[in-house]
């Protein structure tokens, strides 16, 4: 004679409850991660113009070994030196000076920034490019 008795098998599931909860969670932290992520775009852009105005910097210095002089604009590196002229992370042109005798610097190279205006905080100085920025 067989004591044993039929197994009864449960099913296991999630309730509705259950799934909405954790697709409420899902979406909370989705949301904190998207919300941190497009806050640090503009600090991308400025480290990746910083970075294109240090591959200019070497450009000019190579320009300088070259001719022994300093090229009277931007456009005098292109095609020898880069194929076409440089633009900070905006696509906007990068602004070149040839100073005269006599200033700190020999040259000015800087970025207008996003708004591509001159006289703003947004604006990148390579001479001042590692200065703190103001918080915006």
């Amino acid at each position: 004679m067989n004591t044993q008795r039929p197994r009864r098998t449960e099913a296991s599931a999630f309730t509705l409850l259950e799934m909405m909860l954790v697709v409420m969670i899902m979406g909370v932290l989705i949301g904190i991660a998207a919300w941190n992520i497009i806050g640090q775009g503009d600090k991308a852009r400025r480290a990746a113009t910083i970075a294109t105005m240090k591959n200019v910097e070497g450009m000019l210095k190579t320009y300088n070994l070259d001719y022994g002089v300093y090229p009277p604009t931007i456009d005098a590196l292109v095609p020898k030196y880069t194929e076409k002229k440089p633009v900070d992370a905006w696509k906007h042109p990068l602004q070149y000076n040839l100073n005269s005798s006599g200033s700190t610097h020999p040259y000015e190279l800087y970025s207008l920034g996003a708004d591509n205006e001159a006289g703003n905080t947004d604006d990148i100085d390579w001479w001042h490019a590692d200065d703190p920025q103001p918080n915006n």
